[in-house]
C-alpha cells in the first residue's frame, strides 16, 4: 500500500452503513465561507449545490480566462463513505477505499465552460481507484465577492475493472489564483456489487499555465458539442404519438429495475434523443450528458465486434485465422478455431454447456482480477478443455473475446510493427471519429504491465450521447457501398440480422442468438410481425442493454439492477413506429 495513504487512514472517519441508503442532507447550497474553512460534512448534500444558483450560468459575467493545471488532494479528516451494497469494514483495506486519489488535470477555459485536456481514463498509483474528469462550468454568483465558482463531474474508475461511481466537485478560485477548499460527492454509480456514498473535502491548487493546443481543444469542444444528437426529456416522446396512450413507465420499465438501479435509460428516434433524467440518492446528477457509463461486455460488440469487421475490410480472410497461428500459448488442443469461433463463443473450449456456469463460476475471479497479460492468457487457453469442434456450440466466455483480442494485436503486429495496437489504430484511429464518439471512449482498460493488451470484451467508457450514436454509424455503413464503407458489409449484415434468415449461432435459448459479437432477440411473436424479426442487441454484465431498432432508432437502460428486459418498451415504441421487419414506416 502506498505509505502516504496508510497514513491517511489513521485520521481517516469512517461512516459505516452495511446494507442501508444514506439519506442526503436538504442543503441545496454551499456558501462561500464554508468552501474557504475545513467543514465536516455529517452527511453528503443535496446534488443541487453543485448547480449554479438564481440561473447564474445564464448572466453575463466578469471577463476573465483560466488556464493551466488544477490539483485536488482530499482531505482523509474530512472524507467519509457509506455503503449502500456491498461491504466496508473499518480496517485499512477497505477504509483506504473513502479516500480519492489526488486528481490533476490540465484544463482551458471558455466562457462558462472548463474544458479538461484529457477526459478519458487517468490511472493512478492509488490501490483502489482511478478517474475520469468531465467538462465542467465556471460562474460568479452575487455572495461569493471577487470568486469565481467551479463546478466540474468526475467519475472514480474501480482499478483495473469497469465499474463507475459518478460524483461532482466544487470550489472557488479567484483573479490571483487564489483557491477555495473543495467540496465532493458521490451518490450514484454503475456497479453491481459495490455500490457507496463518498464525500468531503480537501485542498485546491492551481498552476497558472498556457498552452499551445488551447485554440485547438476549444475548437474540438465546439466541433463535439455540434455533433451530439439533439435531446428532448424523455415525456415529450409521447407528442410522436398523441393518440397512442405511450406509457412512459413502460419505457422506464419501473415495474422491473428499481428507480435506484437506473443510472440512465433512454431513445433514439428520427436524429431525437429522448433522455431520461440522472437520478441520484442524492437527488438529480447536475452533469447527465457528462455521466460517465461503463461498457461491461457491450464491448464484445462494440470493441471485438467492430475490430473484426474493420479489419476483415482492410484484410480479406482474416475471419478464417487460425488461432494457433497468431497466439503462442495456444499452441495445443487450439488447433481448427478460427477467430471467426472465438467472435461467436463457439470455440468448442467449455467445461460445462449450461448457460453462464463457466463465466460465473469462482475461478472466473483470477482471470477478471488479473493484472497481467501473462495470466489472463495462460487462463484464456488453458482453462476450458476442447469438447467438441469448433462452431457446434455456443458458450459465453470473456476469455474466448481477450484471446480474439490478442490474436488480432498479434496480426497487427505483424502487418504494421510492433508498435501497432488493435484498439489505438483501428477503432480510436478510423471508427470513433466517424462515430462522432466523445474523447470519454479514447481508452480502454488495459492489463497492467508493459504488454497493455486492451481487455477487448469489456473495459470501455461512454456518455449516453456515445450510446445513441452507435446504431446510426451502423446503418450508415450498411448504406454505403462495398468500396467506400469501412467495415465489411457481409460480416455486418450477419451482425445486424439483415438477412432472412436468422445469422449467428444458436444459445441456451430459442428465442436468442449471438453473430459477430452481438446478440439478437426473436420479436416476432411478441409484436404480431407476419415476418420473422430478430432485433440485435449490445449487452453488458449487470443490467445494461441496447437495443438496435430499424431506421436508426435505438433504445437503451445502463443499470446496475442485474436485470435484463426491455420487451415491454419495445411494445411501447412499436405504437410510434412499427418495428417489424417489412412494415411501414408510420411516424416521420
Amino acid at each position: 500500500m502506498n505509505p502516504s495513504i496508510q497514513k491517511q487512514i489513521f485520521c481517516f472517519m469512517l461512516i459505516f452503513f452495511s446494507a442501508a441508503q444514506t439519506s442526503a442532507s436538504q442543503k441545496t447550497h454551499l456558501d462561500k465561507d464554508q468552501l474557504l474553512s475545513s467543514t465536516k460534512f455529517n452527511k453528503p448534500l443535496n446534488m443541487a449545490v453543485f448547480n449554479a444558483k438564481n440561473n447564474a450560468l445564464l448572466q453575463p459575467f466578469e471577463e476573465v480566462s483560466f488556464s493551466g493545471r488544477i490539483t485536488l488532494k482530499a482531505n482523509a479528516k474530512l472524507s467519509s463513505i457509506a455503503a449502500v451494497v456491498g461491504k466496508i469494514t473499518p480496517d485499512s483495506a477497505s477504509m483506504v477505499r473513502a479516500i480519492l486519489p489526488t486528481i490533476s488535470f490540465d484544463f482551458v477555459q471558455q466562457q462558462h465552460n472548463i474544458i479538461p485536456l484529457q477526459r478519458s481514463l487517468i490511472n493512478t498509483r492509488h490501490p483502489y481507484w482511478d478517474y475520469i474528469v468531465g467538462l465542467g462550468k465556471i460562474w460568479q454568483e452575487k455572495n461569493d465577492q471577487h470568486y469565481f465558482r467551479v463546478a466540474m463531474p468526475f467519475s472514480l474508475i474501480e482499478k483495473n475493472q469497469n465499474c463507475v461511481h459518478n460524483g461532482a466537485l466544487t470550489f472557488l478560485i479567484n483573479k490571483q489564483g487564489e483557491t477555495s477548499n473543495f467540496y465532493y460527492q458521490i451518490s450514484s454509480e454503475t456497479c453491481l456489487y459495490f455500490q457507496a456514498d463518498l464525500w468531503g473535502m480537501g485542498q485546491v491548487s492551481y498552476q497558472k499555465k498556457s498552452f499551445k493546443l488551447a485554440a485547438q481543444v476549444i475548437s474540438w469542444f465546439k466541433q463535439e458539442k455540434l455533433a451530439r444528437i439533439p435531446t428532448k426529456p424523455l415525456a415529450d416522446i409521447k407528442q410522436l404519438a398523441p393518440h397512442k396512450n405511450i406509457k412512459l413507465k413502460s419505457l422506464s420499465l419501473s415495474k422491473e429495475i428499481p428507480a435506484s438501479s437506473m443510472s440512465v435509460y433512454g431513445v433514439v428516434i428520427n436524429n431525437t434523443h429522448y433522455v431520461s433524467s440522472c437520478q441520484t440518492r442524492a437527488g438529480v446528477y447536475p452533469f447527465c450528458d457528462e455521466m460517465v457509463l461503463p461498457s461491461y461486455s457491450t464491448a464484445k460488440s462494440l470493441f471485438a465486434g467492430i475490430a473484426m469487421l474493420r479489419m476483415e475490410k482492410l484484410y480479406p480472410g482474416i475471419f478464417n485465422e487460425q488461432v494457433s497461428d497468431w497466439v503462442p500459448e495456444c499452441n495445443n488442443n487450439w488447433q481448427g478455431v478460427t477467430f471467426a469461433h472465438l467472435l461467436n463463443m463457439s470455440s468448442g473450449h467449455y467445461l460445462s454447456k449450461k448457460s453462464n456456469v463457466d463465466e460465473s463460476a469462482a475461478h472466473g475471479l483470477n482471470f477478471f482480477n488479473a493484472k497481467s497479460h501473462q495470466y489472463k492468457i495462460k487462463y484464456s487457453c488453458q482453462q476450458f478443455p476442447q469438447q467438441v469442434s469448433a462452431g457446434k456450440q455456443f458458450v459465453y466466455h470473456t476469455s474466448d473475446t481477450y484471446l480474439l483480442g490478442t490474436a488480432l494485436n498479434n496480426f497487427l503486429k505483424a502487418k504494421k510493427g510492433e508498435n501497432a495496437d488493435i484498439f489505438n489504430d483501428i477503432l480510436v484511429k478510423d471508427i470513433w471519429p466517424a462515430m462522432k464518439l466523445s474523447p470519454v471512449s479514447y481508452k480502454s482498460r488495459r492489463t497492467l504491465d508493459k504488454n497493455q493488451q486492451p481487455f477487448s470484451g469489456y473495459g470501455l467508457f461512454y456518455l449516453r450521447d456515445d450510446i445513441a450514436k452507435f446504431n446510426r454509424f451502423l446503418s450508415q455503413q450498411l448504406s454505403l457501398s462495398k468500396q467506400d464503407s469501412l467495415l465489411d458489409s457481409t460480416q455486418l449484415k450477419q451482425a445486424l440480422q439483415k438477412f432472412k434468415q436468422p445469422s449467428g449461432i444458436k444459445t441456451n435459448y430459442n428465442l436468442i442468438r449471438y453473430s459477430n459479437g452481438f446478440w439478437a432477440r426473436k420479436i416476432s411473436d411478441v409484436l404480431s410481425c407476419k415476418h420473422e424479426t430478430w432485433l440485435p442487441i449490445m449487452s453488458g454484465y449487470g443490467g445494461i442493454s441496447i437495443v438496435l431498432l430499424p431506421d436508426n432508432r435505438t433504445f437503451y437502460y445502463v443499470s446496475d439492477s442485474g436485470i435484463f428486459t426491455w420487451i415491454k418498451a419495445i411494445i411501447e415504441l412499436d405504437k410510434i413506429q412499427p418495428i417489424c421487419s417489412g412494415a411501414t414506416n408510420a411516424v416521420n
